[in-house]
């Protein structure tokens, strides 16, 4: 499912942002799953000052049954190490409000699946959150926090899921700045967003595949419905299940093939394959 993230939904965590600032649920169960313990001062006045980070709820995406459908639907999977935040800024950069963005560098490791060809050693993850300074309705504050997605660490290791930023906002992938109308920059093209979370995202501790670590956020186990759970998986255990499953999932149908030949007889020149769409078809 394509959804729009934080920095084209402006409203919604409007919404529930300033929903937690006049008082609600001070724990409260998000809808994938995740138990948030971060709330704000009850009964926030104009021109109260919040000293904590604001907690909103991500907008929601259905939780993959289990680890193949995960896999498969991720555009970028890789194991490396979190680097240093390269950019944070508000969404847009001319505004001061509740939505921002944090854009790490991620060091590949382990590239386990590619289907974008943009790939490398090298990844920038955005995040749409972060720790800059905001004002809303005469209310201000440092930071905003997803209920579901920790805010990565430097210096830690990661097993990410990752979708194009130019998917998830529905526009073909251009090489540069995604602009918007008013001709501020939304978006570099050249990052990845976690996806789907809570599930798109797990700490590797002493190999071990765990929850994500965080200050702000406290989330509760989740499993798969059916077959290998990843959390409690070793890395090296998950690497190589990931990459079987994506041979099978790349593996073009007999069918398919037999399809490509005709084509490929009658009609040469008019219909090519290149292997990223051939793992995308054969989804």
């Amino acid at each position: 499912m394509k959804l729009t993230y934080a920095f084209v939904a402006l409203p919604v965590i409007l919404v529930a942002s300033l929903s937690l600032l006049r008082g609600y649920a001070p724990a409260h169960s998000g809808g994938n799953g995740c138990q948030c313990s971060l709330t704000p001062p009850i009964h926030a006045q104009s021109g109260a000052k919040i000293v904590r980070p604001i907690l909103h709820r991500s907008l929601p995406y259905s939780q993959p049954g289990s680890l193949q459908e995960l896999v498969k639907d991720a555009s970028v999977i890789a194991l490396g190490i979190t680097g240093n935040a390269i950019d944070r800024a508000h969404n847009p950069p001319s505004g001061r409000g509740l939505a921002q963005h944090v854009v790490f560098e991620f060091r590949v490791q382990k590239l386990l699946k590619d289907v974008t060809g943009r790939a490398g050693s090298l990844l920038l993850i955005r995040q749409n959150q972060g720790d800059l300074p905001w004002t809303e309705s005469g209310i201000s504050g440092e930071g905003v926090r997803n209920d579901d997605e920790s805010l990565l660490v430097p210096g830690k290791r990661y097993l990410l899921f990752l979708r194009p930023i130019d998917r998830i906002m529905g526009r073909p992938y251009k090489p540069g700045l995604i602009i918007s109308q008013s001709g501020q920059k939304l978006a570099d093209s050249r990052e990845f967003l976690i996806a789907p979370t809570p599930w798109g995202i797990a700490e590797v501790t002493d190999r071990v595949l765990t929850l994500p670590t965080s200050d702000e956020i406290r989330q509760v186990p989740w499993r798969f419905q059916s077959g290998a759970q990843l959390l409690g998986m070793s890395e090296d255990s998950a690497a190589v299940s990931i990459r079987a499953m994506c041979a099978n999932h790349s593996r073009v149908p007999e069918w398919q093939q037999k399809l490509r030949e005709h084509y490929l007889k009658t009609r040469p020149g008019t219909m090519t394959f290149r292997p990223a769409e051939e793992a995308i078809l054969s989804h």
